[in-house]
């Protein structure tokens, strides 16, 4: 099990940041089971590149994620967003 975990976040620099922060501050504190990490990954991503195109004058940042100590962490976003591993049994 994978919880989704928001910690802090720096000031937006454009609308297309700041709309991604509001996705990743309503997906916050999400449960996903392990089986679905990949997917979850994907759709954030996929999420991103979405607002990307809904906001063209904005320049997009690369985002990816990265693995550390089992979590997963995204990486280039105002936000920071972990995908925590949970042990809950």
């Amino acid at each position: 099990m994978y919880l989704i975990y928001l910690s802090y976040s720096t000031q937006a620099k454009n609308a297309l940041e700041k709309a991604f922060a509001e996705y990743l501050s309503e997906i916050n504190r999400m449960l996903i089971p392990d089986e679905e990490i990949e997917p979850a990954k994907q759709e954030i991503l996929d999420k991103y590149q979405e607002l990307c195109k809904l906001h063209p004058r904005c320049k997009p940042i690369e985002k990816s994620f990265y693995n550390y100590s089992g979590d997963e962490i995204l990486h280039g976003s105002n936000q920071d967003c972990k995908l925590l591993k949970a042990n809950l049994y």
